[in-house]
């Protein structure tokens, strides 16, 4: 009798047959469809990568699959994957030309994955083996040596740029925005004023330049030059910034003139630069200077009126922060003594035209109530009184005898 095979090895049987007869058939191999890609013209990279890792199945250290692997998955952000890739190329296949084409995309693969340390040893082995421009390679370490914070390497780099290429060096603003950063952080006041100033005249339209000038005036300021230094910040304020760097600049100004003395110049720009666009943070932060100055120039309600320009009129993102700036500055001052009716109902008033829904503690409420009553406004002072008393403690019972004694009034003919 004959024996029958086990239907699971019929069926790997029959694959396997497929393709045979397909190759047999002339079905061109992973290998094949590569290279026909590459005649067309049009490689995208994710088939590239894909048809690679097929032949790969069948030659697994193929130096020139590895390296097709490798690159499609650079250039499709797989920057994990490709530096796989290229690494195992110049490991197993060093003497290929493929190797060397892996060594040049190496540093910038180790940077994007944040290995700046080993991407700076893959920029120095490939200038000292040259195997690429050191003049194109050194523009790129000086900015891996900034990252890292390794400010003698990146002032030595930059200095071996220029021994190369001096024009190439002096002419890039991102290089020379570095040295300067680099020379600023740590040379004395007088040399950091110098070198960021240098910086500013010499790239007159880079992005840079009001932060060059700031840094200029503070430097300037360390040495006791308030005037130059204010005249800097001056010049930073006037540049053409966007609004995050404008509210910068503003704030450092200010500062400058809270050393000098000048307090409401101070004042000006810190409002300055609430209005300028700053994120949530700065404004957070820049509210509670203005604030702190306001008070000390004007007094609490002197800081309250400035605070309701800002809930009335100033941008929403400000407008929010301010009110709520507002709303504790009226609780403190109620929980702190008595107020006078007159200052309460003065208060009361500029809360209410800043935002009607602005939270006035009861207190202020009620002693504004007490002054309208006074005066004979008695139905203003009975609308307060009926609020306050529905609202319940802690002045629900005054407010109660407040507008019977407003309802006596008008029933006495």
């Amino acid at each position: 009798m004959r024996k029958l095979l086990p239907l699971g090895l019929l069926l790997v049987s029959a694959a396997a047959a497929a393709v045979l007869g397909a190759r047999a058939a002339g079905e061109p191999s992973a290998r094949q469809r590569l290279a026909a890609l590459d005649r067309s013209g049009a490689a995208p990279a994710d088939e590239v990568a894909r048809l690679a890792r097929e032949a790969l199945a069948s030659a697994p250290g193929d130096a020139t699959l590895l390296w097709r692997r490798g690159d499609a998955r650079r250039r499709l952000g797989q920057d994990d994957l490709a530096l796989a890739d290229l690494q195992q190329l110049i490991r197993t296949a060093p003497g290929s030309p493929y190797a060397v084409r892996a060594q040049r995309a190496l540093p910038v693969l180790l940077a994007r994955v944040g290995l700046d340390g080993e991407a700076a040893e893959a920029d120095e082995a490939l200038i000292a083996g040259r195997l690429a421009d050191p003049v194109a390679v050194l523009p790129r370490l000086a900015e891996t040596y900034a990252r890292m914070g390794r400010s003698q390497e990146l002032l030595e780099t930059i200095g071996r740029l220029r021994a190369l290429d001096r024009a190439r060096a002096d002419a890039d603003p991102d290089l020379a925005w570095l040295e300067a950063d680099a020379l600023e952080r740590r040379g004395p006041p007088r040399e950091a004023a110098a070198v960021m100033l240098a910086f500013a005249e010499r790239f007159p339209g880079d992005r840079r330049r009001g932060e060059a000038l700031v840094r200029a005036a503070r430097a300037r300021a360390e040495t006791g030059e308030l005037a130059q230094a204010i005249e800097l910040a001056g010049r930073a304020v006037a540049e053409p910034l966007p609004p995050a760097s404008a509210a910068w600049v503003r704030v450092a100004r200010a500062e400058l003139f809270e050393r000098a003395g000048r307090s409401r110049e101070a004042s000006d720009d810190l409002r300055a630069a609430l209005e300028s666009g700053a994120d949530e943070a700065t404004i957070e932060r820049v509210l509670s200077r203005y604030v702190d100055i306001e008070m000390e120039r004007r007094g609490t309600e002197g800081a309250l009126t400035a605070l309701a320009a800002l809930v009335s009129g100033g941008r929403p993102a400000v407008a929010g922060p301010a009110k709520r700036r507002m709303e504790a500055l009226l609780e403190g001052l109620a929980a702190s003594r008595p107020t006078a009716p007159d200052r309460a109902a003065f208060l009361v008033a500029l809360a209410g035209r800043a935002d009607p829904a602005l939270a006035v503690p009861p207190a202020l409420r009620l002693a504004a109530a007490q002054l309208w009553e006074g005066v004979g406004d008695c139905a203003r002072a009975a609308r307060t009184y009926r609020e306050l008393a529905s609202a319940g403690p802690p002045v629900d019972g005054e407010a109660e005898r407040g507008l019977e004694r407003c309802r006596a009034g008008a029933s006495t003919p």
